[in-house]
């Protein structure tokens, strides 16, 4: 059984226990910006402020912990590895590709 989260994840129910087995994240509000870092890695963020991490083969995105606190409104590529994030928060912020989390926020 595959349940939807209100927050866009998809779990995979084990029917043994009722616990999911799987999650495959995704974002639950709208697509507003897309970054591709690598011909294997991308990012995208959401109208609600979620960025995610996203490598080609693997099973969903990765959520990027402490995002904005509203829409994103640009990702893109800084040097060979690293993201910015641009949000309506008014804030800025790198993002370690590899890693998929937050560098360091700029006011």
């Amino acid at each position: 059984m595959i349940t939807a989260s209100l927050n866009g994840d998809l779990n995979y129910l084990d029917p043994r226990t009722n616990m999911p087995s799987k999650v495959i994240k995704g974002h639950q509000k709208s697509i507003t910006s897309l970054a591709r870092v690598s011909e294997s890695t991308f990012f995208s963020g959401s109208y609600d402020g979620r960025v995610l991490g996203w490598t080609i083969g693997s099973n969903g995105g990765e959520e990027i912990k402490n995002g904005h606190s509203h829409s994103v409104v640009g990702l893109g590529k800084v040097g060979d590895d690293d993201v910015y994030s641009c949000g309506m928060d008014d804030t800025v912020r790198l993002v370690y590709s590899k890693e998929k989390s937050y560098k360091y926020g700029i006011f």
